[in-house]
């Protein structure tokens, strides 16, 4: 049974200011407007409307920052409200999944009665906004975005989710991208458009994705436009990774697969020279190959410039 309660000491002063008023009326207003704050049972939490922000949350409790939160709350108790909205006559976890699992794993360690209960502000359901679907996933990412602990794997994630949720429009997940994160600047959103392309081109086979480094995401998404007709065998290799490390080996292998030549395909590439430079246009995206690769090449261009068409 939840219960409405005076805000604890403890709470910081921006807590202590959605106390009931004293005028019933105005306390009626305040819990149905979510200004109060109430202790809930942790059993009567749900947490499967709104997908996570992350694409694999449960690994986050064996994270050494969890860790550090579990030890915080054990000592000090909970500082800090988590966010529900009601939701088909159940409470949904809109925001503060960090505080749950932590207050969930102290209270299946020590049956502590004090762990039983999570402190939490009720919103209306969609938070009292036309477009409050749409809000519920940009107001549950706006914390993480700050503390940077979300990778692009993540990001991508949750716009594919919010995408595909009929209750937040007709949306693209690229659209989507623009409607959460407009707090990003415009080369991170790019980036995030890209890891959209690979996890929507690799799906479940990418298990790993958290891990995929951006430089090497972005490459595998170039990779992916440019030869779309290698992306099943990517996936059964994929799906063979037992672990992260194995994934990327098979994601850089990926992307540094040689281009088929221009010349082969009847198009010769074009160059232009000048005093100590020489640029190539050619029908290959050099940005997918491997560095040391390029820079063996290049020498042995240059080698045989030197050799066979040096000026005197």
């Amino acid at each position: 049974m939840t219960q409405p309660v005076p805000v604890p000491n403890s709470l910081p002063r921006t807590a202590a200011a959605v106390a009931p008023a004293s005028d019933l009326s105005d306390w009626h207003d305040a819990l149905v407007d979510g200004r109060v704050l109430q202790w809930i049972p942790l059993d009567d939490i749900h947490t499967d409307d709104l997908p996570r922000d992350r694409l694999d949350p449960d690994a986050l409790t064996h994270t050494p920052e969890l860790a550090q939160l579990v030890a915080s709350l054990r000592d000090l108790g909970q500082q800090q409200p988590i966010t529900l909205y009601r939701a088909g006559g159940a409470l949904q976890l809109k925001k503060g999944w960090r505080r749950l699992a932590a207050l969930s794993m102290l209270h299946a360690e020590t049956g502590d009665a004090r762990f039983a209960t999570v402190l939490a502000r009720i919103e209306p359901g969609m938070g009292g906004r036309e477009d409050g679907r749409l809000y519920q996933y940009a107001e549950m990412v706006a914390d993480n975005l700050v503390r940077q602990d979300l990778s692009y794997a993540d990001l991508a994630g949750i716009a594919i989710k919010a995408a595909a949720d009929e209750r937040c429009g007709d949306h693209t997940p690229d659209g989507m991208v623009t409607l959460l994160f407009e707090s990003l600047s415009k080369a991170k959103r790019s980036h995030v458009r890209s890891f959209v392309a690979v996890l929507s081109a690799l799906g479940p086979d990418l298990r790993f994705a958290r891990d995929v480094p951006r430089d090497l995401g972005l490459k595998v998404a170039r990779a992916i436009r440019k030869r779309p007709e290698d992306v099943d065998p990517l996936r059964q290799a994929l799906a063979a990774c037992d672990d992260a490390k194995a994934q990327n080996r098979v994601l850089r292998a990926h992307v540094t697969q040689p281009a088929a030549c221009p010349e082969a395909a009847g198009s010769a590439p074009r160059f232009v020279a000048e005093p100590g430079a020489l640029l190539i246009e050619a029908g290959i995206d050099f940005s997918t190959i491997d560095p040391a690769v390029l820079a063996e090449a290049v020498r042995t261009l240059c080698d045989q410039i030197v050799r066979e068409g040096l000026r005197p």
